[in-house]
């Protein structure tokens, strides 16, 4: 349509053509300053093992006499081919998600682990194809999109040395040049191990309740490669139980759980269930979440993953008399315009 000056400028904006603008290789270094916290990083990865049909995942540390060197997350899950680790791998590509699934956005993978580790491998086998890998690294990405593959002799080496937990299928994250490792004062390492499974337990086991109280196996499991007899020995095994925000067994109102039905526009029904503790609980779900001021307000779930645990969303300020108040609420499965979630 040709634009003559002056005349309905306010309505639309012409335009002469079009050009195709590849993102800059640059683009990975935000990638690195996503804002993922170590926790939530790790829960992320393992959204990705349930998804796959995992009924098995282990959080695994490597470290030796000195230091922590990395992490890996196993999982029991239906693997990727090469095609499905090419695809895993893609710097922005959003792939199809099925009904039920927690990701959604497609970058979860690459965010999360190059956030905290200079270098991102994932291998995997399916029943049908051989064990394989991809390596991805900041600096791969800043080489035009760079992604190696992985020695096949050493992705089946792998793959064999966690034979207890994937036998015929299955996934293996792992991070190299984790920053947060690389910090630790020599001799500090048990300090800082016992700091950060004792937080990562808390998180895995409150963000993750439903599906560990469905059946899912999630431990967490530090190895010393220096001991033993050469390959190394487990020196630390953590099985991490659900943390149920509402898992109390006597309500501390008379009425309570009540279940409430909001018409939101746009999205139809959505059904808020309002849960009073009773006081001065001692159970883990109420005291191991937060503050007295954090933990009370929404809960808010997506396919039965917790995505916000307690606060109020500007609806009103956390108050003493509510301290016991929480809310559970299912979003809708299907995208919307009234209900967003971030990356994160």
């Amino acid at each position: 349509m040709a634009y003559t000056s002056g005349t309905d400028w306010q309505y639309d904006v012409p335009t002469t053509g079009s050009r195709h603008l590849p993102p800059d290789p640059e683009y990975g270094r935000a990638l690195t300053n996503q804002g993922y916290g170590f926790e939530v990083a790790v829960a992320d990865l393992i959204d990705n093992s349930i998804d796959a049909d995992a009924d098995s995942v282990v959080v695994h540390f490597l470290r030796d006499a000195n230091r922590i060197l990395n992490l890996l997350i196993i999982d029991n899950g239906h693997g990727m081919d090469e095609e499905g680790l090419d695809a895993a791998m893609t710097v922005g590509r959003r792939r199809h998600y099925a009904d039920g699934a927690l990701g959604m956005y497609g970058t979860g993978l690459k965010a999360a682990s190059l956030s905290h580790a200079s270098s991102l491998t994932v291998v995997s086998r399916t029943k049908r194809s051989r064990a394989a890998g991809r390596r991805l690294t900041a600096e791969g990405i800043a080489d035009s999109f760079r992604c190696d593959t992985v020695d096949p002799l050493y992705a089946q080496d792998l793959v064999d040395r966690y034979d207890g937990i994937i036998e015929w299928h299955g996934t293996i994250v792992r991070w190299d040049g984790v920053r947060a490792f690389e910090t630790v004062a020599s001799g500090q390492s048990d300090q800082f191990l016992s700091k950060a499974i004792s937080r990562l337990e808390t998180h895995l086991g409150l963000y993750l309740h439903r599906f560990l109280q469905r059946g899912l196996k999630l431990d967490i499991a530090v190895w010393d490669v220096s001991s033993g007899d050469g390959y190394g020995e487990e020196v630390d095994h953590i099985a991490v139980e659900a943390l149920d925000p509402f898992g109390y067994k006597v309500p501390g109102k008379a009425g309570y759980p009540r279940e409430f039905t909001a018409p939101v526009e746009g999205v139809g029904d959505v059904k808020l269930t309002a849960h009073v503790w009773p006081a001065k609980s001692k159970q883990a779900g109420f005291k191991q979440i937060g503050s007295l001021a954090d933990r009370q307000g929404f809960y808010f779930y997506r396919n039965d993953r917790l995505v916000q645990a307690g606060g109020w969303n500007g609806l009103r300020h956390a108050e003493g008399h509510l301290a016991l108040a929480r809310v559970a609420v299912d979003l809708p499965a299907r995208e919307n315009d009234v209900f967003s979630l971030d990356v994160k």
